[in-house]
């Protein structure tokens, strides 16, 4: 009697498991989203980029600089991701308008070739930012611009319909994208 008296405490002292917690959302859908429009920028090889760019495919829109850690380390996992998803089109947009297009055109060569970097000056990146309900902002006191690292998703009507945010696994992106994408 007694070994099951100090079974039956010993089991009650034990720390039980704590509950998972729920994991942090990596995706935030857009329900109602008008048409992306005012687009009026160029490629890295001075080609002309307007949203009618954006109809007729799906999109992932990266939001950065050359010069960001974290849009180097995005790009990354989307050159991860690009290869299981052909259908797919990414463009990087520069909201630094004084970067040069070779460190644009390096920048994808070496992070994620086949996506579009697409810049403009500010007077057209602006429109940009504001259809995508994306900000950056240009810093007064240090040096650099601070930008969204969530990638933006684009449907076939240039609509946005999710954000994937913490973009930095590319198991993860690649299950987020198509979780959004996926045929009705």
């Amino acid at each position: 009697m007694r070994a099951f008296v100090v079974l039956a405490f010993g089991l009650a002292a034990c720390p039980r498991p704590e509950p998972e917690a729920p994991a942090e959302a990596t995706v935030t859908v857009v329900e109602a989203a008008s048409p992306l429009q005012g687009w009026d920028l160029t490629d890295a090889n001075g080609e002309p980029f307007t949203e009618a760019e954006l109809k007729g495919r799906r999109t992932a829109v990266v939001v950065g600089t050359a010069a960001s850690k974290a849009s180097r380390a995005t790009l990354s996992v989307l050159g991860e991701v690009m290869p299981m998803l052909p259908e797919l089109q990414v463009v990087f947009v520069d909201v630094d308008p004084t970067e040069d297009a070779s460190a644009l055109n390096a920048l994808v060569a070496a992070k994620a070739p086949g996506v579009r970097a697409l810049r403009g000056p500010q007077r057209a990146i602006d429109p940009v930012m504001a259809s995508l309900r994306t900000a950056y902002a240009v810093s007064t006191t240090a040096p650099g611009i601070d930008h969204s690292t969530s990638v933006v998703l684009v449907d076939e009507r240039a609509t946005v319909v999710a954000y994937v945010h913490r973009p930095n696994d590319a198991s993860r992106v690649l299950a987020d994208v198509k979780g959004q994408f996926k045929k009705p």
